[in-house]
């Protein structure tokens, strides 16, 4: 079809030249153009510069997709996600159909593609982890299929390669992981949106390396580029939570800052006698902080999350799947919790309780979500 366009477009303008030149007298003297000035010979050089623009194109994109990630990256969200964005344009109301005949056929693809791209997001990790994570827990940003799958990410994110995972931590301390640690357990303690923990033996001591993907940095803004051209076409109104979302994930790759404000909040929970003793914070490692690596003592004992979730509940609350997620979520709405039980209504909870309660959100105001779940996680 396409070729047939070319070929009538281009006889039909080359006709009316080819008339005009004639009306004028004029000659064409060019000797890189054939003399004899056929539509059909024009049309066969036409197509033929089109097909070496065609190729010349697609080879400049192999060769990008082939040294730059984040452009094979944005490919392959594209990839993915332009068919199933186009789908739900052609799926939309038709003329006659009733409002319930179209929810139903839209609730249809919800259940189609909300796998297929929880699992898409998953593999690619990154900035879209991170924005999963924050519309997982965002009332009406995305259909309720969509909400299921993405709050997998929220503490099953899949782990990056050993392989890479090992060739940034000798990049950054600047020495093979034989001549700097004991042990090193290649299986992560935990996974988030932008890296991974894993648990080694430093100088005697276990620490907890906390370990940015392989391109992090570099696909930071491919990533929001696509996260914000998808959301111009979908959410349009959304898209300044996009920025913030992105203005956050630019602190987080930044580990020496991190490490400060690990340090400040260990040192303040450390010297505060109402927390001292009832929460702990690890301290960051010093020779252990190189640029994609931020290394952190190892506090043994149980999940701070499983424990959160304890309290939760005994606060009449619904922890859901996650409970941090469900403390974070609820920082972000001016509306309170809705008790789990109504027995609990009216009851004022008891003195350490409000004081945990206001610990734990202020730890989740000054670390982020992915920092405030890297520390559980090292506690774990």
């Amino acid at each position: 079809m396409a070729a047939a366009l070319v070929h009538r477009s281009s006889a039909g303008f080359l006709g009316l030249l080819l008339r005009g030149l004639g009306a004028s007298g004029a000659t064409l003297t060019t000797s890189c153009v054939p003399t004899a000035w056929t539509a059909a010979r024009v049309t066969a050089w036409v197509a033929g510069i089109c097909a070496l623009g065609a190729l010349g194109g697609a080879g400049a994109g192999a060769v990008l997709c082939a040294t730059r990630p984040s452009c094979a990256r944005t490919f392959r969200f594209w990839r993915h996600m332009g068919p199933i964005l186009l789908h739900y344009w052609f799926a939309g109301k038709r003329k006659g159909e009733s409002e319930a005949a179209a929810e139903e056929r839209l609730k249809q693809l919800h259940q189609i593609y909300a796998p297929v791209a929880g699992h898409l997001i998953g593999e690619l990790r990154g900035v879209f982890v991170k924005v999963a994570q924050v519309v997982s827990i965002a009332p009406g940003f995305v259909p309720e299929e969509y909400q299921r799958e993405f709050r997998k990410l929220q503490d099953s994110v899949p782990p990056a390669r050993w392989e890479d995972v090992r060739r940034v931590l000798e990049t950054d301390l600047g020495a093979p992981l034989d001549h700097l640690f004991e042990e090193m357990q290649r299986e992560p303690l935990g996974a988030a949106s932008l890296g991974q923990a894993h648990l080694a033996k430093w100088r005697g001591r276990r620490v907890v390396l906390k370990v940015q993907f392989l391109d992090s940095r570099a696909n930071l803004r491919a990533d929001f580029n696509s996260m914000l051209a998808f959301v111009r076409l979908t959410k349009p109104k959304e898209v300044p939570m996009i920025h913030r979302i992105r203005e956050q994930a630019e602190r987080e790759v930044d580990y020496v800052q991190e490490a400060r404000h690990l340090r400040s909040l260990h040192e303040a929970i450390a010297s505060s006698p109402e927390f001292r003793g009832r929460v702990a914070v690890p301290s960051p490692v010093q020779e252990l902080i190189r640029g994609r690596v931020l290394g952190m003592e190892y506090l043994p004992g149980p999940r701070l999350d499983n424990v959160l979730k304890e309290r939760l509940v005994l606060l009449g609350m619904d922890p859901g799947p996650n409970p941090v997620m469900a403390v974070i979520g609820s920082l972000t709405t001016e509306d309170p919790p809705t008790p789990a039980s109504q027995d609990m209504v009216g009851l004022e909870r008891p003195r350490w309780q409000r004081i945990s309660g206001a610990a734990f959100q202020l730890i989740g105001a000054l670390l982020g979500p992915d920092r405030l779940l890297s520390v559980l996680r090292a506690a774990s």
